[in-house]
Order: structure tokens, then sequence, then C-alpha cells
């Protein structure tokens, strides 16, 4: 299971980037309204979906390419 990646130097991201899949503590009103795309594993509060979005060239595509680059480097560690 993935609870964070971290990237930096990769395609068009130069500094560190981080998608974090643990929930924040929030207690608004339209947190609660999300709390069914939260689950707990073991201690901790997970996201079963993110969102990622941003201006054009702002790097979603690189984070795409780099967790198929990670997925690929998994399939393939067997060779």
């Amino acid at each position: 299971m993935v609870l964070e990646i971290r990237l930096s130097n990769f395609f068009s991201i130069k500094d560190e980037v981080i998608l974090d899949m643990q929930a924040a503590s929030i207690q608004t009103k339209k947190a609660k309204e999300l709390e069914e795309n939260t689950f707990v594993y073991g201690d901790e509060q997970l996201l079963k979906t993110v969102a990622i979005y941003g201006a054009n060239a702002s790097g979603k595509s690189s984070l795409i390419k780099a967790i198929r680059a990670c997925v690929g480097m998994i399939f393939s560690s067997h060779n």
C-alpha cells in the first residue's frame, strides 16, 4: 500500500513534490461530508481517492509518469 509519493528532478518536476494519501483531521462540515472517502488501516486514516489538479504545465502528467515508472519497476523486478 502506497501512503506517500515524493518526487524531485523528474521530467518537469524540479523541487520536491509530495502526494500524501493520509487523511487530514479537519472537522469542518464539508470535510465530514467526505468521510465516505476515507478508511482506517491500523491506526492511520487513509484516503480512498485523490484528485490531482493544477495549472497547465504544473507537473500533473509528470506525477502520473513517475507512478507508472514505479509500477513498471515493480512488475519487472522479477526479471
